[in-house]
């Protein structure tokens, strides 16, 4: 049973992976990157201070953006990142540099791809874990983390960008779930022996998923641990462009049709128009960073217009605008860090309506 699902897996992954990155002789190196990596056989490069970075890329040229912003912050604050290349084509856009190390992996769920890198390939005594659409703008905020584990032997997770709604599974069991930027300490990780799966079992009573690492969360908790949050006025090192590999993934493996899944949830359509307005500013800011390579597209070109025509086909135009002046924003405070003669380049504070209410 455990081959057939691998076997279907390797399957459903070409499809809308690896058919855009080489085919089946990439996919076959990063089925083989992941079989080395469980069994011990990658030599990392040496550790760098007390921080290891790591995330994943499936979308290569978005990966190679996130790596430049990454890169100047290493500049600063000595750390290890380390890539897991679930596309298989990042090399060849990315030159492995001192710092950074590429590794090919096959492109299993998320939270176990987070398993896999914590507990064989980490050695560092704090982790940094980064989805690779979060953008690095300045190293206070990992600074002032740092401090904090430092000053604190009981603390186990300091989250950089938590979740702003809490799932009802989770409301009286933790203050915000942890998102997915956030720095943990390997000991306490692994003497617990915690996980990053994601637990559907409360499903049966109707009370929604422990989404990934959101279980680990809480176990810490009850055991008596610290987590804690990043103030938000540092919040703003940091830019969140959201849910742009799940999306592109989804447009490629339906070649780039994809109204029969979001055509009756506004919702969803929202955050696919978001995905699109992000996919195609990020191609033009990817070009101007690595100007010799001549295609800034992050996937076939004739999938985003489709996309981009559905979207704004079936939403209103006050929410294509309010989109659209949203990521032109955040795109905006990339591109001035881009061409900032500061490393550490400090965003202006954004304040939203909707995160005035949230909050």
């Amino acid at each position: 049973m455990k081959i057939l699902q691998e076997v279907r897996a390797w399957r459903d992954e070409w499809r809308k992976v690896y058919r855009f990155h080489g085919g089946w002789k990439t996919e076959l190196r990063c089925i083989f990157g992941a079989w080395r990596v469980k069994q011990g056989q990658i030599q990392t490069i040496p550790v760098k201070g007390e921080l290891d970075v790591v995330t994943f890329s499936v979308v290569p040229k978005m990966t190679a953006v996130w790596a430049y912003f990454s890169l100047r912050i290493a500049r600063q604050l000595p750390m290890r990142i380390m890539i897991a290349d679930s596309a298989g084509s990042l090399t060849h856009i990315l030159p492995e540099k001192d710092g950074i190390q590429i590794i090919p992996m096959f492109n299993y769920h998320h939270a176990d791809k987070l398993d896999i890198f914590v507990n064989k390939l980490c050695r560092a005594p704090y982790i940094l874990v980064s989805d690779d659409d979060i953008f690095w703008l300045g190293s206070d905020a990992i600074r002032w983390a740092l401090e904090q584990f430092q000053s604190n032997p009981n603390l186990a997770v300091v989250s950089l960008l938590p979740k702003h709604e809490t799932p009802e599974l989770l409301k009286g069991k933790v203050q915000q779930p942890m998102g997915s930027l956030f720095i943990l300490r390997r000991s306490i990780w692994l003497n617990e022996n915690v996980s990053f799966a994601v637990d559907n079992s409360p499903l049966r009573q109707g009370l929604g998923i422990y989404d990934t690492g959101e279980k680990a969360q809480t176990q810490l908790l009850e055991r008596g641990y610290d987590i804690i949050y990043l103030p938000k006025v540092m919040r703003n090192n940091f830019i969140p462009l959201k849910g742009i590999s799940m999306w592109l993934l989804k447009a490629q493996k339906h070649d780039g049709n994809l109204r029969p899944h979001i055509q009756s949830h506004v919702g969803l359509q929202e955050k696919v128009f978001q995905m699109i307005i992000s996919a195609n500013r990020l191609g033009k800011l990817f070009s101007k960073i690595y100007p010799q390579r001549a295609d800034g597209n992050l996937t076939w070109p004739i999938f985003l217009q489709n996309v981009d025509v559905l979207c704004r086909e079936l939403l209103p135009a006050e929410s294509i605008h309010a989109i659209e002046l949203e990521i032109q924003q955040k795109m905006d405070i990339l591109e001035s860090a881009l061409f900032s003669e500061q490393e550490d380049f400090h965003a202006p504070r954004r304040t939203p309506p909707s995160e005035k209410q949230r909050n």
